[in-house]
């Protein structure tokens, strides 16, 4: 039986100097899915990443998690699955232009294996003494071959680990060796008490009462699960109860079971590098690590000094028993390979391994011995189905064929048989144990107070539904994943619009909409696969095409004007004379279109220092407003007769903005409004003031790093929106001014007040991606999808 290692885990976030209750972004303690790579069924992976700069925690989530895709979905050795997983991170990073720091563990039994790369420590406390273990100097994502350092550690009862990819780990070792004999949730508490700066990071506590725990009756966590990668799959692992924050793993070995090493042996810390480079034997399974890969670690336990050829110079506990050497299998008195192998009591891997030929020359052996074993049990299996036809003890006067014939057939139809039964039974039964166990924890959900108190019992009931419904669904297990998600989104305060399509049929098969822009009666948006600007006005029941609208309609239609950068709403009279929308191209090109005008089209005079790269417009009242971040700078042009022209002025004068990552700007009356592709903002109002001299001084006053603010338990106050990587945004004018924020990977759309208080967040779940968003009175939201429209009814 394989024996079980016992572990507790606990996610560390700090976050503006508190703890955080939301899972840290870049963290994951993950259990092996079902349909794991070969080699990867009894690894248990611990991932913690950090981005370099300013990203969003949705980006940071989503590399962790493509980590752990490619480490799970990796057949062979930990190393090669460690280093898969770095190079896949690595790849989106180069590609992306960002950099990282990673570090990776991969728990095996009573073997840990790790892979750093950058920045990142690991940190082991065993009875009191500390070592650590440093990340490379060069960033995941600074080079096409990233360095990776890989470290191996046995553990032992009384073990804390610490995994952090953060670059300036703040603990030091004093403050580390006391954490000594403290259970996990103090350890996790003294460890926030001594941040005074944002940290994420996992806590890894081996118990000392017991090395080997018993096994478990649901869930079975030795075996893989067939969640998949989105957290701990077997629910006992990630919340048994609301006043317990740390997780239990049951990591089973990949051999023959082993006792636990003694806890009295000393307190020496098994860090070892998993190659030497002199070609010895490594305690490792592993093959070693592919030349020109970085690696550093001790050959022997940290704090001691163990001469060459000394016992402890292995790395194996001192009382290990001994490898034989070739001489000694050989020698007089001692038995042949073939006697050592066919012993059913002997296992062969404590024999030596540094015969030559001896890995083919055990596996040629173990095949004949398995197929003679298998042979016997066929023929007496046919001698008892069919009586007389021969003593079972003479099955060697079967001819060799026959044997053969039965060896492979036998087993064929065992697995056969076994495999109708488990579908046809097997996987109902377990179906239905699951789905008892999520109504069960939906009952205590329910039973709780309302609020944050509920949300661990929702969490394990969500769970055992995603348990269930790995085997098959049923109309209960839907009704009950309907009722969990209700209850998620209560908590998180998420909002489910009924979107409509706002065209019927949508614009046509070829359609990919970029730019929206609408008011209470009419539509428009721009198509860049047919290179056409829209128009529809509302029917009462959705909206129609306006087939006589005359605008761009093409990519050559209008000579005069390129492709369009931004479109926005120009209110009456406009340039034409009445409502419409007006549009820009790379070259500064203004195009004015409206229903039942022809159109016009007008050029912006260039700014001294030229164009950059116009990246948004925006027009307020009888001024037009350029995002240039390339230049630094947000344009000003008056209109004369509803044509922009003359001039442009620079909004920010006195004191200047980096403007260089902005990507939108939107007005709320007299503020200035910008995004930047962080998710920070800048709020700037600008005052023109007559002097003493009786010039004119204009100032600019800029919001100093503004927050977004949410009620909700375990978010405080910061700079961006958790859990968004904002692509647009648009400004909803009164009666009820709002902010509302397009999330460029899931297409969420993020809803804050003006005082940037969360109000609501509103999920889509449209097949195309959402490429933009703008608001109409009274309280309509516009979402654009692939060739198609969507709006809804906000219920504010």
């Amino acid at each position: 039986m394989t024996e079980l290692l016992k572990a507790n885990i606990d996610l560390l976030h700090v976050a503006g100097g508190e703890e955080q209750n939301s899972p840290p972004p870049g963290t994951l303690a993950l259990s092996p899915p079902r349909k794991a790579a070969r080699g990867r069924a009894h690894d248990y992976l611990f991932v913690s990443l950090k981005l370099l700069g300013t990203a969003g925690e949705g980006r940071t989530s989503r590399l962790a998690q493509s980590a752990a895709q490619a480490f799970f979905g990796t057949p062979g050795s930990v190393t090669a699955a460690l280093r898969q997983a770095a190079m896949a991170v690595n790849q989106e990073l180069v590609d992306s232009g960002l950099e990282a720091g990673l570090v990776v563990g991969a728990l095996r039994g009573q073997n840990l294996y790790f892979s750093e790369c950058g920045a990142g420590e690991i940190i082991l406390v065993r009875f009191g003494v500390v070592s650590r273990m440093y990340g490379s100097k060069r960033p995941l994502g600074s080079s096409l071959a990233p360095m990776i350092q890989f470290q191996h550690l046995e553990v032992r009862p009384s073990d804390l680990i610490i995994l952090t990819a953060a670059d300036d780990v703040p603990w030091s070792d004093l403050s580390l060796a006391g954490l000594t004999g403290l259970a996990l949730e103090q350890v996790s508490d003294r460890l926030v008490e001594a941040t005074d700066r944002d940290i994420t990071g996992l806590v890894i506590q081996v118990p000392a009462t017991a090395s080997v725990a018993s096994p478990r009756s649901a869930p079975d966590l030795s075996a893989p699960s067939p969640a998949g990668l989105t957290g701990l799959d077997a629910p006992a692992r990630s919340a048994l109860d609301a006043s317990d924050r740390s997780t239990e793993i049951l990591s089973g070995s990949d051999g023959s079971p082993r006792s636990a090493p003694d806890a009295n042996s000393g307190p020496g810390v098994g860090l070892t590098a998993l190659e030497t480079g002199d070609g010895s034997s490594q305690s490792s399974p592993d093959p070693p690590i592919a030349e020109g890969e970085h690696t550093v670690g001790h050959e022997h336990p940290v704090g001691q000094e163990h001469p060459a050829g000394s016992e402890h110079s292995s790395g194996r506990p001192s009382d290990a028993p001994a490898r034989a050497s070739t001489s000694d299998v050989e020698g007089p008195g001692r038995r042949t390979v073939a006697e050592e192998l066919e012993d059913p009591g002997h296992d062969p891997d404590d024999f030596s391994r540094n015969i030559p030929g001896f890995g083919m020359r055990r596996i040629a052996f173990r095949l004949r011995a398995a197929t003679k074993r298998v042979s016997r049990m066929a023929v007496e299996v046919i001698v008892r189905l069919i009586p007389g036809t021969l003593d079972p003890q003479q099955f060697d006067e079967f001819s060799p064929n026959l044997l053969a014939f039965t060896a492979a057939a036998v087993p064929i139809l065992v697995v056969g048989l076994s495999s109708l039964i488990y579908f046809k039974h097997g996987r109902v039964e377990q179906f239905e144990s699951y789905l008892a166990q999520a109504q069960s924890a939906v009952i205590s959900a329910q039973i709780q107070a309302p609020g944050e108190d509920s949300r661990p019992d929702w969490l394990l009931a969500s769970q055992w539904l995603d348990l269930a419904e790995s085997y098959r669904t049923s109309q209960e297990s839907l009704r009950l994943g309907s009722q969990i998600q209700l209850a998620f989104d209560e908590l998180d305060q998420v909002i489910r619009l009924d979107f409509v399509p706002a065209v019927s049929g949508g614009f046509g098969p070829k359609a990919n909409l970029t730019f929206v822009a609408a008011t209470a009666t009419d539509l428009y948006a721009y198509d860049e696969g047919t290179g056409t600007i829209w128009h529809a006005w509302a029917t009462g029941r959705g909206y129609e095409i306006d087939s006589q609208f005359e605008c761009l309609a093409g990519a050559d239609n209008i000579p005069a004007f390129g492709r369009p950068i931004s479109m926005v709403i120009q209110r009456e009279p406009g340039a034409l004379g009445t409502e419409g929308v007006v549009a820009i191209d790379g070259n500064g090109s203004l195009l004015y279109c409206a229903p039942g005008a022809e159109p016009l089209t007008g050029q912006l005079a260039a700014p001294d220092l030229g164009w950059g790269t116009i990246q948004s417009i925006e027009v307020f009242g009888n001024k037009l407003y350029v995002l240039d971040p390339v230049k630094n700078a947000v344009w000003i042009y008056d209109a004369a007769d509803g044509l922009f022209s003359g001039s442009p002025a620079l909004y920010f004068v006195e004191e200047v903005r980096e403007l260089g990552t902005a990507i939108d700007l939107a007005l709320a009356q007299d503020e200035l409004i910008i995004l930047y592709a962080d998710g920070r903002i800048d709020r700037c109002r600008r005052t023109i003031e007559n002097t003493l001299e009786g010039n004119l001084r204009i100032r600019v006053e800029c919001e100093s790093e503004p927050q977004f603010q949410d009620e909700r338990a375990g978010f405080g106050p910061r700079a961006t929106i958790p859990g968004a990587d904002p692509l647009r945004f648009v400004y909803s004018p009164p009666p009820e001014p709002s902010l509302f924020f397009l999330d460029g990977i899931e297409g969420t759309v993020f809803h804050y007040s003006m005082r940037l208080v969360y109000q609501a967040q509103y999920p889509t779940t449209f097949e195309a991606q959402v490429s933009a968003i703008t608001g109409a009175p009274p309280n309509d939201l516009f979402v654009a999808a692939g060739d198609q429209i969507y709006f809804a009814q906000l219920g504010r």
